[in-house]
């Protein structure tokens, strides 16, 4: 593993870039409920339309901030991820050209082929993946939970209760 994680290492800045660049997705899309909240309350039930406006405004700023991030994230993760597996073929290249006569023959061209082609295109796809999704999945969940006690502190506290009800419910296939 630490092998793979050197080629890794020449992209540690836009690594860094697409990992900061979902942080800035997620943040935004856990405030967009948050804001339409704030413009329920504050402009539709006050029936006042300059909050409602000014609300609005911010949530298509938001929107639109998480757009681009989602955008230059995706940009990010794709660079990294094709020059890694650029890199690592050149590698396994060089590796197969050091290799005698008698070691070659060991190896039939399509198992070569195999690990140049699928093999390398796994472990590509899975850097892509956490750069892009993997590491997003748990931090919703921890935002998430973050945004809910930020809402209302009292309703929140009660999500251990409720997931233990819901548990319940699926064990049992009610």
């Amino acid at each position: 593993m630490k092998l793979i994680f050197t080629f890794l290492k020449p992209y540690k800045a836009a690594a860094v870039a697409a990992f900061s660049l979902m942080l800035t997705e997620l943040a935004a899309e856990l405030l967009l409920p948050y804001f339409l909240g704030r413009m329920i309350n504050e402009g539709v039930l006050a029936k006042d339309m300059d909050r409602i406006s000014f609300w609005g405004g911010i949530m298509i700023g938001t929107a639109l901030l998480s757009f681009a991030a989602g955008i230059l994230n995706s940009f990010y993760s794709a660079h990294v991820s094709y020059a890694f597996g650029y890199d690592l073929r050149s590698s396994l290249f060089r590796k197969v050209q050091s290799f005698s006569c008698s070691t070659l023959n060991k190896y039939p061209p399509s198992a070569l082929i195999t690990r140049f082609t699928n093999d390398i295109r796994q472990i590509q796809n899975t850097v892509f993946m956490s750069l892009r999704i993997m590491a997003k999945a748990p931090l919703t969940v921890i935002g998430g939970v973050i945004m809910a006690f930020v809402v209302n502190g009292r309703l929140a506290a009660g999500f251990p209760h409720y997931g233990s009800c819901s548990h319940r419910f699926l064990i049992l296939g009610v």
